[in-house]
């Protein structure tokens, strides 16, 4: 689905993710590799294989869209315990196999974490745009794409059922990417009037109408 955004081009994918068809940028947010390392470290018997399947997710996607480079806006990996187990020499032998440069846009999660081996920054500027981790780092009239919030909406199906569904939310010209990573919850939103809201249904991208939306929550 094609949208713009201060004059460029931005395609959202089901993956999910935005591709910037004029720079052959990839964008994806909140990967949070290692999440079920950190919960066993902490004694919770939780499943293994997301990591390994996520990175092999973003591996496909890169080469489906011959993607110059992979951004991704934070909360690249879960916490300190995920970096455990040989961890930090799979990442890096997965960056080296990438066909795309990747560049980390530091969030509150990597930031705990620490010793990420790969090229970090703050933000990012892409001609009008600004990418972030956390959209309150943008001015509120700032164009950015952002992530955090991994927002979802409750989406009304019946007067007595809803389903609740991962979402991209557009305010103004500032849009929020779904989390990336399959072991990682969502946060359902208050649908606000003015809004856009995107979500994949059958694997196919659709705008999720502001009163469908809002009926969810009833």
């Amino acid at each position: 689905m094609r949208l713009e955004i201060a004059r460029t081009a931005i395609d959202l994918l089901p993956a999910p993710a935005v591709w910037l068809p004029e720079s052959g940028d990839l964008i994806v947010a909140d990967v949070h590799l290692g999440k079920s390392a950190a919960f066993r470290a902490r004694g919770i018997p939780v499943p293994e294989g997301e990591t390994a399947a996520d990175l092999e997710r973003l591996s496909d996607l890169t080469r489906s869209m011959a993607a110059k480079r992979l951004l991704v806006a934070g909360d690249l990996v879960h916490a300190p315990a995920s970096l455990g187990g040989g961890f930090p020499v799979r990442l890096a032998e997965w960056c080296e196999s990438l066909d795309c440069d990747i560049l980390l846009i530091e969030g509150n999660h990597d930031r705990r974490a620490g010793r990420i081996a790969m090229e970090t920054v703050p933000f990012l500027d892409i001609g009008g745009l600004r990418v972030v981790h956390d959209p309150a780092d943008l001015a509120a009239d700032q164009p950015g794409i952002a992530g955090h919030l991994h927002p979802s909406l409750r989406i009304a199906a019946s007067p007595r059922s809803s389903l609740r569904q991962a979402c991209f939310r557009l305010r103004g010209e500032q849009l929020v990417i779904p989390a990336f990573g399959s072991f990682t919850g969502s946060h359902p939103l208050t649908p606000e009037p003015g809004e856009r809201y995107f979500a994949a249904l059958r694997e196919k991208l659709v705008e999720i109408p502001y009163e469908l939306a809002s009926r969810g929550l009833r």
